[in-house]
């Protein structure tokens, strides 16, 4: 099993990425300007790239919801 590291990013909210965190409501992405992203690392064992960044952006609604999920 792979060891993930993840970061909290915060965006340039000048041109904001859609929040891609899934609305059940909707069936689709939430789509809001996003403020943050979460960003995991990927090990890959192909060269020339053996580590890239996987980033999901969030607004700051989906961030808190995630938030309060997993407060204890």
């Amino acid at each position: 099993m792979t060891n993930h590291t993840s970061l909290t990013i915060q965006l340039d909210t000048s041109t904001p990425l859609p929040c891609s965190t899934y609305n059940a409501e909707r069936n689709a992405a939430c789509g809001q300007p996003a403020t943050v992203c979460y960003a995991y690392e990927h090990r890959r064992s192909i060269p020339p790239i053996l580590v890239e960044w996987i980033v999901h952006p969030v607004c700051r609604e989906c961030a808190s919801k995630a938030a309060a999920r997993y407060a204890g």
